[in-house]
């Protein structure tokens, strides 16, 4: 689909894509780092036309969101419907009719990254296992704490 002759699909494909390879890195998937490529020549060529470049920009925003600490999920911890995240998607999937409807989309983003706070909202001592396989995550310090 993302060599169609139709922009709105085009631009379609690149943002559906992207809502999918936002939940995988380089390290597990390697079509992540060929589909941030073939962003870039998207956004970057002159022969591409403004429909498929402003779907390939949100694609890259969407897949770069919270500095790549984000997921998109439209349930709560508990398994129920999270509204909020239902609605920014809902209103996120009109943005062809008006742009400024792409903000929404912020709204289905969970957090993925580990936060370690105690009750007053101070960095506490963290300590965890990690049995990942160490191409998967970074190497963290051995005193396990930040």
């Amino acid at each position: 689909m993302l060599s169609a002759k139709e922009n709105f699909v085009r631009q379609g494909a690149v943002i559906a894509l992207s809502f999918i390879l936002i939940q995988q890195t380089d390290a597990i998937c390697p079509k992540v780092s060929e589909f941030r490529k073939t962003l870039t020549k998207m956004i970057t060529e002159k022969g591409e036309d403004s429909i498929t470049k402003f779907g390939a920009i949100l694609a890259q925003g969407v897949m770069d969101a919270g500095g790549r600490n984000v997921t998109i999920s439209l349930h709560n911890r508990n398994g129920h419907p999270d509204m909020q995240s239902v609605v920014g998607t809902f209103v996120f999937l009109q943005y062809w009719y008006w742009h400024s409807l792409a903000h929404f989309s912020s709204l289905a983003f969970k957090p993925t990254c580990l936060i370690g706070l105690n009750l007053n909202l101070e960095v506490s001592y963290i300590f965890w296992f990690d049995f990942s396989r160490s191409c998967i995550s970074p190497k963290i310090p051995s005193n396990n704490r930040f």
